[in-house]
């Protein structure tokens, strides 16, 4: 997935758009195999091996984008993790309300609406 994500942003020049075709790939995958969705995203309860920012990894790839999108560069950054954090969740509540039943129609058509939202939640600035 970590790949299919970078090659989704490589195709968009700007950050806006490269959230946007990741959302939509989020949204796609769900669609099509849910079970794959929640293995990969949430994953088992308890990892093999503990997961390090080094690894290719869904999360550390919508994060690059943030970084790039805030000028973070290679440093860490708590704003750029709050960030990402909020823009999963965005993606991961809404998948976990469509498994309960609470949302009826296809990921696939929200994405749009859900690229909103993340675009809008990842734009509080890096400092201040």
């Amino acid at each position: 997935m970590p790949k299919t994500l970078t090659r989704l942003a490589a195709d968009r020049p700007a950050a806006r758009g490269k959230i946007a075709a990741m959302v939509q790939g989020f949204c796609n995958l769900f669609d099509a195999d849910s079970r794959l969705f929640r293995f990969l995203l949430v994953g088992p309860a308890r990892p093999a091996r503990p997961v390090t920012p080094e690894m290719s990894n869904p999360v550390e790839t919508v994060r690059g984008v943030d970084r790039r999108r805030h000028g973070c560069g290679r440093h860490p950054g708590g704003r750029s993790r709050s960030r990402t954090a909020m823009v999963m969740g965005i993606i991961l509540q809404t998948a976990t309300f469509k498994v309960y039943g609470r949302i009826q129609q296809p990921l696939g058509d929200l994405a749009p609406t859900l690229a909103a939202a993340c675009w809008k939640t990842s734009a509080f600035p890096r400092k201040g």
